[in-house]
């Protein structure tokens, strides 16, 4: 049931995660696409009355220029800031040199080659703008600040619509997480990628890094698509489910990877664990913390704790195993980012040696490299570049970090320190800032005698040990759920090996306690538990065979003493009919004349003791054989009434008998003649157990379920030796009696469903107990 829920569960979250993903591709970011301009347009006319509300600071800051990051205070109230649009904003002075100036993801090569004609109000235009070999497209608004007819300087703020530049692509800028202020998904947040081709399916802008452009085929389908198609696509071993749209000559193209049959089982396992996590912690923790139920009773039988002790084993050996694998990934991922680094920061190095030998050539004054070359270099390995010469900033790709703050344009000192002073080739650090960290490398680099610093930040090595990371979890999980069925199979075979023919032993074990001794256990494998098998049998058999013996035994002294029980009851009787007999014959020789007399005496009392001779025979046939109950609903009140009536007229005076009812009605279905002979035992030796006067109660109260009659009498009482033998067969107190009233009465109670209990005390007298089911 668990693993269907989460089947049934892992499919519902994998499919509403591709429909939400393939409604963001399609309903929001294509829309993004094709009203981007719109959009800027829309943001810039949005921002323009948030920038003038700063106009009394703007012209104060024209006015004496100060290094305050007005540029950034400015762009952070607009809704680009919101929109996390690419952008820049600069304030120029009267001359046209930059006084403040702030761009997210803008390089400071941006330069608009027009004139731009004096405006005291924004005005909004469109501009291609060359930037590393390609023109962008902006949309520039721009304004120029007087106070009292005199020119202080003019204010641009443009926004990118270039296609390459939408705000959702994610970025080489290492701190490109940390300046986002919206919920604007990036392609590193969301599982898809992005890449954009000419007409023909040539790559022109490729983020993602695929190695293929369209077929002819898919072209001619994307063509008859105007609002746009999805199609599979495959590359580098890797499946896509791909979204289509032509736009302006192009063609864009969203790429959502789909998870293969491995992925889609980790997916349905890592579910199943969750709910089998959550099986186990309602089910076994819980209870076992709140003391409801003892951990250890979950590992009671052995099948489970071997089952434990395998599953465990497993995973702790898989534990261990993706420890030293994520360190095996670090450790190769580093090498390979060191490897890279290298290259790319000799390539930097030498972009720069060959800029410095340029210089000599033409025997101009050396001067450091620009940030315009460090951008260039930067375009150029993907990846930021900072050049520090005496531990301190001189140029760098990201300039606008260093400017406002975000980064101190101080070189790291461990890193200044092991190159300098150490005469180390480079030095690898992890930079940190906020909670996001990236790997560093810094190389020296000397300009005569003076001594430089290239430091290159590489962003994406943390993102390729995380993918490998997730590759290397999704594989341990799929192994591990295939280890641990494989353990419990193998498990599940040393069960049937051992645990099998334990639990059949267990099983006839239980069988016997209830004695059943026809049992036998099976076992078809010729080892040692064969053995152990064949020995329970053998044993059942020996017992088997001396049950019979103790049987016959047991019969033969039961009809012994029987036999002798019954001589000596006949006997008694026997006697005085015998000598009853001979006096009749005695007075008949002697011609007596009271002959009549004698005669009639005689036969009354050998009446009278045949009569007690039918009694015994009678008493020894009730106990002996199985009862045939004809049963009857009647009142039990009704019943002990009958009973007690008699003895009540007789010996009224000597014993009073007190009846106490609790209740209305005392419904009962039973065999009325057989508990009317019950009862009559009982009241039999109740009477004989009082010497002289004394009182019998009878109590009747009906229950729910039952009924319950308690016969208490003031006679003579038993020790509890004697209380504990009492339903005993042939066991009396009296010197007269077959022993056979009580058992007699026990047996006619218990064959009617119900119970009987005795209690007595010495000297203070006996009371029994009869509970009998009530009939509703």
């Amino acid at each position: 049931m668990i693993f269907l829920a989460a089947l049934l569960n892992s499919a519902e979250l994998h499919l509403q995660s591709s429909a939400r993903l393939g409604s963001l591709v399609q309903n929001f970011l294509r829309n993004t696409i094709l009203a981007q301009e719109d959009w800027a347009d829309f943001i810039i006319q949005q921002s323009l009355p948030e920038i003038e509300k700063r106009e009394a600071f703007i012209l104060a800051f024209l006015r004496n220029p100060d290094p305050s990051p007005l540029a950034r205070s400015l762009w952070e109230s607009t809704l680009a800031a919101k929109f996390n649009w690419y952008s820049i904003l600069e304030v120029l002075d009267a001359e046209g040199a930059v006084l403040s100036r702030f761009s997210l993801n803008i390089s400071q090569l941006y330069q608009p080659d027009i004139e731009l004609p004096l405006s005291p109000t924004w005005r909004v235009r469109r501009v291609n703008v060359p930037s590393l070999g390609k023109e962008r497209e902006f949309v520039l608004a721009y304004k120029d600040w007087y106070y009292q007819d005199q020119y202080l300087g003019r204010m641009t703020f443009s926004l990118a619509i270039d296609p390459e530049m939408l705000p959702f692509l994610y970025s080489a800028n290492p701190y490109f997480e940390l300046l986002k202020v919206s919920l604007l998904p990036s392609l590193n947040q969301q599982q898809f990628g992005f890449a954009i081709f000419d007409g023909r399916g040539k790559l022109l802008f490729n983020p993602y890094r695929i190695s293929s452009g369209i077929a002819a085929g898919t072209l001619d389908r994307i063509e008859l698509s105007p609002e746009g198609m999805w199609s599979s696509f495959r590359d580098k071993d890797r499946i896509f489910k791909s979204f289509y749209f032509r736009f302006q000559n192009r063609v864009y193209a969203f790429l959502i990877p789909q998870k293969n049959i491995l992925g889609l089982t980790v997916e349905f396992l890592q579910v199943a664990i969750f709910y089998l996590g959550l099986a186990f912690l309602f089910l076994v923790l819980i209870p076992a913390i709140i003391g409801r139920r003892k951990l250890a009773s979950f590992l009671w039988s052995f099948s489970s704790r071997v089952n434990a002790a395998f599953v465990t084993i497993t995973v702790i050996s898989l534990l261990l195993f993706t420890l030293f694998s994520h360190r095996f990934f670090i450790r190769t991922f580093s090498q390979r980012f060191l490897e890279k680094a290298e290259v790319h920061a000799n390539f930097a190095r030498n972009i720069m040696q060959d800029f410095v030998t340029l210089q000599q050539e033409e025997k101009a004054t050396l001067i450091a490299p620009t940030d315009d070359l460090v951008l260039w270099i930067s375009s150029a390995i993907a990846t930021d570049v900072n050049l520090y010469g005496e531990g301190r900033l001189i140029s760098s790709s990201r300039r606008e970090f260093y400017d406002w703050g975000f980064l101190p344009e101080l070189i790291d000192g461990e890193a200044y320190y092991r190159i300098r002073y150490e005469n180390k080739p480079f030095y690898i650090q992890r930079p940190r800032i906020g909670g996001y960290s990236y790997q560093s490398l810094t190389i020296p680099y000397a300009i005569r005698r003076t001594q430089y610093l290239i430091s290159l930040p590489f962003p994406f090595e943390e993102q390729e040990i995380a993918g490998a990371t997730e590759e290397l979890v999704e594989f341990l999980v799929f192994i591990s759920a295939f280890l641990i069925l494989f353990v419990l199979l193998f498990a599940r075979g040393i069960g049937r090996m051992i645990i099998s023919p334990v639990k059949k032993l267990l099983a006839g074990t239980r069988e016997v306690g209830l004695g059943n001794l026809e049992i036998a256990v099976e076992h078809r494998s010729h080892d040692e538990m064969k053995s152990l098998v064949d020995g329970f049998n053998t044993m059942i058999k020996d017992l088997k065979r001396h049950q019979q013996e103790i049987a016959d035994l047991s019969k033969k002294v039961a009809w012994a003493e029987m036999a002798q029980k019954v001589a000596h009851e006949i006997k008694n009787p026997l006697t005085p009919i015998q000598l009853s007999a001979e006096h009749i014959l005695r007075v008949y020789d002697d011609k007596n004349a009271d002959f009549e007399k004698a005669l009639r005496e005689s036969a009354s009392y050998i009446i009278s003791e045949v009569e007690n001779l039918r009694r015994i025979a009678q008493e020894f046939l009730e106990l002996s054989r199985v009862t045939s109950l004809t049963k009857e609903v009647f009142d039990l009140r009704e019943a002990i009434g009958e009973v007690v009536s008699p003895y009540r007229k007789v010996i009224s005076e000597r014993i009073r008998f007190r009846e106490i009812y609790e209740g209305q009605e005392f419904p009962v279905e039973a065999d009325k003649s057989k508990i009317k002979i019950a009862f009559r035992n009982i009241f039999i030796n109740a009477i004989e157990a009082i010497r002289g006067r004394g009182e019998i109660e009878i109590r009747l109260r009906a229950e729910k379920e039952n009924l319950v009659l308690v016969i208490r009498d003031s006679g003579i009482g038993m020790a509890k030796d004697l209380v504990e033998r009492i339903f005993d067969p042939y066991f009396s107190t009296k010197d007269v009696g077959t022993g056979l009233g009580l058992p007699i009465a026990k047996k006619i109670v218990e064959d009617h469903g119900g119970t009987i209990r005795v209690d007595s005390e010495v000297q203070k007298g006996t009371a029994i107990t009869i509970s009998l089911p009530r009939k509703n």
